[in-house]
């Protein structure tokens, strides 16, 4: 035991020592936690994002059993108090105060909450990082809140609510508001009914699940949403899908692939593309190639309006088209080099997800055409070194080949680093009770294809994984 604290301690120590250089090196300060108005933490150094991982999955080890399992069932509680700050506007409010902050009073009034629930809601946050108590009973934004803050008057969130996310600037407060909705919550407390019945455990409908349950009977998500009772929830899940792609740039797709090796005037198909962020920087580093943006024709419309808005030439050319196209329709186009899609087939089942992947390949080229998929790959949380040869037909897999040695998670940390990767595994929760689909490991993903005619044949690490198939 003495031995794994000292290299926890060891793990520790180097961690901190390398973020520090990072940071020398950027010439930028590091954000302070006490500061609403930071700068960012650098992005893109592989040193800075590998030794806070290790920190944080160090620090995790330390924990007493007890202290873990009940901050692990107390956690409904740090969602519905985000969310109560979130929907009472309190980082707008204490932006507008500044640095003194506001006490609970204030803020109830503003609010129109009972001042002393309010604050022990705040306090719970602030132990938490989330908002700064300056003095007793007085609270303030930090670094953290102030990612809660979409920009706009206090008063004008206030009288009104459903705008609150348009036209604001970029924030976490859409997702918290999605992420925490109602049907969401009720779905998530019934995730041990939904698994112990065997009716909806053994489901391939993304009409049954968690969430359905909880509205009682089932009924996809996307159909849920789309009721016009319902407007608020498909505004909130709009601008949340746009924070959550904020979080990924949309230029992915260009490091994703060789398409200089592609010959003059081939097809990429933005297969679920919305309304072609994805295809906009493609096609502006590649101009040599045609591109298809299809999606339902609900957002044709959208589509035309941002490529008239964020480069019209493009459509006057011809450079690049939109389509409406039902993905689990036959593929109209017949020609295409390139199939991608971006975060499409995280949405659904196995049964679904393989519907679409043979509309495309019935369409598809013999040993010519390649599908793209931008997703996430679930880090396993065992050494997966003793199953490496699974996976060796896959060029790049051994990136993703979970250690504690060869360039993986220093010893004794988990192959995966814990807590530092949790956010895949809460979005793989929030998929299996959303909309009955998973996301997926390599393993996962390499089975997915069979039957479909594609094949699995590299994979690119990343902020999202470039799975690259073939057809066979």
């Amino acid at each position: 035991m003495s031995d794994q604290l000292i290299a926890l301690a060891n793990l520790i120590s180097k961690g901190v020592l390398d973020i520090t250089a990072a940071y020398k090196e950027s010439g930028k300060p590091y954000p302070a936690l006490d500061d609403p108005d930071a700068p960012p933490h650098i992005s893109g150094d592989a040193q800075h994002e590998a030794a806070t991982n290790i920190v944080l999955a160090a620090a995790a080890h330390l924990r007493r059993p007890s202290d873990v399992i009940m901050d692990t069932v107390y956690s409904m509680h740090t969602t519905s108090a985000i969310r109560t700050a979130v929907e009472c506007g309190i980082a707008e409010m204490l932006r507008e105060a500044g640095p003194q902050g506001l006490s609970t009073l204030e803020i109830g009034k503003k609010a129109g909450v009972e001042h002393r629930k309010l604050g022990r809601v705040l306090r719970f946050l602030s132990a938490r990082h989330i908002f700064k108590e300056v003095r007793p009973d007085v609270f303030a934004n930090n670094r953290n809140s102030a990612a809660l803050d979409t920009g706009k008057p206090f008063e004008s969130i206030k009288s009104r609510p459903l705008d609150k996310y348009e036209n604001a600037k970029p924030n976490m407060a859409a997702f918290v508001s999605h992420a925490s909705s109602e049907p969401f919550s009720r779905g998530a407390i019934l995730l041990d009914q939904y698994l112990l019945d065997p009716e909806s455990s053994f489901s391939d409908d993304p009409a049954v699940t968690p969430f359905s349950r909880g509205q009682g009977h089932p009924i996809a998500w996307f159909e849920f949403i789309e009721k016009p009772e319902n407007e608020r929830l498909l505004r909130n899940n709009s601008a949340a899908m746009a924070v959550s792609a904020s979080l990924f740039p949309n230029d992915l797709f260009v490091s994703a692939f060789d398409w200089a090796s592609l010959k003059e005037g081939s097809t990429v198909v933005d297969v679920g593309g919305g309304v072609g962020s994805c295809t906009l920087p493609l096609c502006k580093a590649y101009p040599h190639l045609k591109y298809v943006v299809q999606d339902r024709a609900a957002v044709v419309p959208q589509a035309q309006g941002y490529w008239d808005h964020n480069y019209p030439e493009a459509l006057k050319t011809g450079l690049v088209s939109i389509q409406a196209n039902d993905f689990f329709n036959p593929q109209p186009i017949k020609n295409a080099s390139i199939f991608m899609m971006r975060f499409v087939l995280h949405d659904w089942p196995d049964s679904p997800a393989r519907k679409i992947m043979s509309r495309l390949r019935s369409s598809a080229i013999k040993n010519e055409t390649k599908l793209i998929l931008l997703e996430f790959v679930v880090p396993y949380t065992c050494d997966t070194r003793t199953t490496e040869s699974q996976f060796k037909h896959v060029s790049g897999a051994e990136t993703l080949i979970m250690d504690q040695e060869g360039g993986g998670a220093p010893w004794p940390l988990l192959p995966s680093l814990g807590p530092a990767t949790s956010h895949i595994y809460f979005v793989d929760m929030r998929m299996m009770n959303s909309c009955n689909a998973p996301e997926r490991t390599l393993g996962a993903w390499i089975a997915l294809a069979e039957g479909t005619g594609w094949e699995l044949e590299e994979v690119k690490r990343g902020p999202l994984c470039a799975l690259i198939y073939k057809a066979i």
